[in-house]
């Protein structure tokens, strides 16, 4: 099992060690650490000396090495790693509820026993994380939810330890991912299959890459195909969001034409797309035909349930870590890539056009 998670939230300067606080002020090294250790008194160490101790790590901000205190007192009959974990701070919640699953299961009956160190970061400031991507505490690190910008980061940088980007492929580090612009040259392929002619498409304003590659397989599949995407129709959201997804389909409802079916890039904003659409009256997919990517236990109970394109963020998670571990005992350098595949899962809202009269 996952025995344990240490939160820590992102620092600008470097990791104080205890020699610093030491040399600080001027005392040995092993004091530090035994009053740091909680075992001042034990050791009959002054409570002046303890309190100038506490004070001077809390100035400095040191943070104690929790993890390679487990280390030290780890089961010896398993190999024992630490992970860190980047997390972006926008990762919904259905995602980081799959991300536990996922480290459970990379864990579960495996012959080593793992310790993850969570990091937060934004958009574009994977960068500020360089003190801590940078360190040899670490066996591997795990990056999820990444920018362009956090992307050439890490494609520019030399990176001493394993790294694997969540659904991002790249030439620096190594990766798990779908294949993003095939996801939405395949949704292409099933508009075609279904005999639609014209379509939309209502989408997030990323700065990820896969839902840009994503969007420009659907585009220009479509184009290909001869399915007709006026510029119209492709509505642009601030958010992946109930809200933001009824704003959007009734700017869609406004316009004097409507497509025959949406390509949705959230399976949130198609929740509120299709309660605007029962709000009008409109029968999907008679009016309207739908089909999302992401998948969470709303789409089977709304009326009319709703089709979409999913993939099992447990199952990458799992192989990323396997992936980290392999690098590492392996002394693997090159970056490495697995491929996974993502699915259709129809319902009422896009039937299968396979099994259509």
């Amino acid at each position: 099992m996952v025995e344990s998670y240490i939160w820590r939230m992102k620092k600008k300067n470097e990791t104080v060690q205890i020699k610093q606080i030491a040399e600080r002020l001027n005392i040995s090294p092993s004091t530090v650490s035994v009053v740091l250790s909680g075992k001042g008194d034990e050791m009959r160490i002054s409570k002046a000396t303890q309190e100038i101790v506490q004070k001077m790590a809390q100035e400095m901000n040191y943070h104690p090495n929790v993890y390679a205190r487990r280390l030290r007192n780890a089961d010896t009959q398993k190999s024992h790693f630490v992970i860190a974990i980047f997390m972006n701070i926008r990762t919904t919640g259905e995602r980081i509820a799959g991300i536990n699953e996922g480290l459970w299961a990379a864990e579960k009956n495996k012959k080593y026993v793992l310790d993850y160190i969570l990091e937060f970061f934004e958009y574009d400031n994977l960068s500020e994380c360089d003190s801590v991507i940078s360190s040899s505490m670490y066996n591997g690190a795990l990056v999820v939810g990444t920018s362009e910008k956090d992307i050439d980061y890490l494609n520019n940088k030399q990176l001493d330890l394993p790294v694997v980007v969540m659904n991002v492929p790249g030439e620096g580090f190594s990766s798990v991912y779908v294949d993003e612009y095939q996801v939405g040259r395949e949704c292409a392929k099933l508009f075609q299959k279904a005999a639609i002619s014209t379509a939309g498409i209502i989408t997030q304003i990323y700065k990820g890459r896969g839902p840009g590659m994503r969007q420009l397989g659907f585009l220009q599949a479509c184009k290909e195909y001869e399915i007709r995407v006026e510029e119209n129709w492709k509505i642009d959201t601030q958010e992946r969001t109930f809200d933001c997804g009824r704003t959007a389909m009734k700017q869609l409802l406004s316009q004097q034409e409507i497509p025959q079916a949406v390509f949705i890039m959230s399976d949130k904003i198609a929740i509120g797309a299709v309660y605007t659409l029962n709000e009008e009256n409109l029968s999907v997919p008679e009016d309207l035909s739908i089909i999302c990517y992401g998948d969470n236990e709303l789409l089977n109970i709304m009326k009319p349930t709703i089709s979409c394109i999913r993939f099992s963020v447990n199952d990458m998670i799992e192989d990323a870590i396997s992936l980290l571990i392999a690098m590492f005992e392996n002394n693997i350098k090159e970056p490495m890539a697995k491929i996974k595949t993502a699915d259709f899962v129809f319902r009422e809202s896009f039937p299968n056009p396979e099994k259509c009269d």
